[in-house]
């Protein structure tokens, strides 16, 4: 029972981090951030009844697959801002490690 709840949480957790950690490769982190969000979104909202996962008891059409799709979407800007920082401050280490730029 708890075990494998955790080792199912485990699993999503690390699912997810290297699905997000996708936005931060590449150029337009933001960018793919939001295809991503969208992506899992939309696979979010849309599949479960598809797979024969059934529907939530407390689902509303339209409110929750909008919700859905907004949170992961969210999450996926999240995680382009994220590797857009982090990129910005790998390339301003860069700089530094080689010096002043002369001319």
């Amino acid at each position: 029972g708890d075990r494998l709840f955790r080792q199912t949480l485990l699993g999503d957790l690390a699912a997810n981090a290297l699905y997000y950690s996708f936005a931060a490769t590449g150029r337009r982190p933001t960018g793919r951030g939001l295809l991503l969000g969208a992506a899992a979104g939309l696979g979010a909202a849309a599949l479960p009844p598809r797979l024969g996962l059934g529907r939530s008891p407390g689902e509303k059409w339209p409110a929750t697959p909008l919700m859905t799709l907004a949170l992961y979407t969210a999450g996926g800007l999240a995680a382009g801002a994220a590797g857009r920082a982090l990129g910005a401050g790998h390339a301003a280490a860069s700089r530094d490690q080689r010096g002043p730029r002369t001319r």
